[in-house]
């Protein structure tokens, strides 16, 4: 199966071959940082599985991942593994995919809320 998607402006396009090696939703304080919200829906793909087409850049969030998005206009694309990773692995965003992925299972340290 084919996964396309982008940023909101165009200019970057990714496509990635395969299925996922899974689905997750992290609630790591990091990702919650990154995305503005108490989780983070995405989708793991082997990094050779993925093509990129446009100008990205990258921001070293952990010792385990690059977050990339858009020079233009700042979209969250993906994230990488870097280099020194254990696990070679891209990090889709589901919401940019232009077919459904399967169900997430849920992983990380969720938050505890109130109830």
């Amino acid at each position: 199966m084919t996964r396309e998607g982008g940023c909101l402006c165009g200019a970057v396009r990714f496509r990635c071959e395969g299925e996922p090696v899974n689905v997750r939703i992290c609630h790591c304080r990091n990702c919650q940082k990154a995305m503005g919200s108490p989780f983070f829906a995405r989708a793991l793909f082997d990094q050779r599985a993925l093509t990129v087409q446009g100008d990205t850049a990258r921001y070293a969030s952990s010792e385990a991942l690059d977050r990339v998005f858009c020079k233009t206009c700042g979209t969250r694309v993906f994230f990488l593994a870097q280099a020194t990773a254990p696990w070679r692995a891209s990090h889709l965003q589901p919401s940019m995919t232009a077919t459904p992925l399967r169900r997430p299972s849920i992983s990380g340290s969720r938050r505890k809320w109130r109830g």
